[in-house]
Parts: C-alpha cells; sequence; structure tokens
C-alpha cells in the first residue's frame, strides 16, 4: 500500500469509528489491491452497512479478498453461497488453510443439506473441536458416539462460557447423565449462564 492508500486507510477507519459507514466506504473503496480492504468492503455489501445491501457485489469483494490470501474472506464468500456444494466447497478451501470456524461450518453444511463426504461431520467437528473452538466442541459432543467424549467436550465449550453447552453440562450435573449427580454445581452453572444472559 502506497502512503496515498494509507491516507485513505486512516480516513475511512476515523469514518468507522464515528460509525460514518457511508464516508468510510468511499474512502475503502479508493485503495486497490488489498485483501483485507476487500473483505471489509465485502462485510460492508453484505451487511448493508453505509450503503444498500448488495450480496452480488459482496460476493465479487470476497472472491478477491480470497483470491489475494485472506482466509476469513472464503467463509464469507460461501455465505453468500445458495448452492450447498459451493458453499461446503468454500468452507473446506478455509479449513484447509486451518480456519476451526471453518471446520465447523463444513460439518454444519454436511449435516444442514444431508450432504456426503469421505470425511463424515463429526470428524470435521472433532477437528474444529481439537482446535479450541467451543462450537466445534459442543457440536462434536452432541454427535460423537463416544460417550466419555460427550461429557469431556461438552464440559471444554462450556469453560469456554459457550452458553447452548453450559445449559447442557448443567443438565448433566443435575441429572446424573454421563456423569455423578451434582446438583450444587449445577446450579453454580445455572447462575452463571443467567449472568451471561443478562440476569434472564
Amino acid at each position: 500500500m502506497d502512503p496515498r492508500e494509507e491516507t485513505y486507510l486512516d480516513m475511512a477507519r476515523i469514518f468507522e469509528e464515528e460509525l460514518d459507514f457511508a464516508r468510510a466506504r468511499k474512502w475503502y473503496q479508493k485503495i486497490e489491491g488489498s485483501g483485507e480492504v476487500y473483505e471489509i468492503l465485502g462485510e460492508y455489501y453484505y451487511l448493508g452497512r453505509g450503503c444498500r445491501r448488495d450480496v452480488q457485489k459482496a460476493r465479487l469483494y470476497f472472491e478477491k479478498a480470497a483470491f489475494l490470501g485472506e482466509t476469513d474472506a472464503l467463509c464469507n464468500q460461501a455465505l453468500c453461497e445458495e448452492d450447498p456444494g459451493k458453499k461446503l466447497e468454500l468452507y473446506k478451501r478455509a479449513a484447509m488453510r486451518g480456519l476451526a470456524y471453518a471446520m465447523n461450518m463444513v460439518g454444519i453444511v454436511l449435516e444442514e443439506y444431508g450432504l456426503e463426504d469421505a470425511y463424515p461431520a463429526v470428524k470435521w467437528f472433532y477437528d474444529a473441536a481439537n482446535e479450541g473452538l467451543p462450537e466445534g466442541c459442543y457440536n462434536y459432543a452432541m454427535n460423537t458416539k463416544a460417550a466419555g467424549d460427550v461429557k469431556l467436550y461438552l464440559q471444554k465449550a462450556a469453560e469456554k462460557n459457550f452458553i447452548p453447552a453450559m445449559e447442557k453440562y448443567a443438565l448433566f450435573l443435575q441429572e446424573g447423565w454421563l456423569c455423578k449427580r451434582n446438583p450444587e454445581e449445577a446450579e453454580k452453572l445455572w447462575a452463571k449462564i443467567r449472568l451471561l444472559k443478562g440476569g434472564e
């Protein structure tokens, strides 16, 4: 990025901090050849931030960003796809680059659309879990047939404050499912869940 484009980037960020997304977008659009900026512009168009929502324009910016090596852009591009096969391929490409979120999404797409893969959904969830992704831990726990792993991975996700896992794990403790019954610990967990949900 040349000095002039660095100034454009600074201006875009100033307007973004002021939540003036329309003006920020105009400054971002002056910058050429930056994967990071293309991804930001894709998000602007996908969300309709400072412009009218336009999924086609968003997809084009995400494609440019992905071409320039932005792995997250592959996942964003997948959000723009309606075709399950294309969606799956994009998430798999990101997963192969080590993105845990993408690994989890491959599993979700396989399950949601009933697609077949040489590597089943539960193994994608397992990989995402072992990369430390709480959602991956939860999805693996909910899909594995290994009883010992159900409790272990639910607990891992709960420890990272992933609320669906916390709720499920609190029930396990409350009822004694796959673990020793522990109502006191269950109540502590329910209290923490209420706190995280804003005191519901």
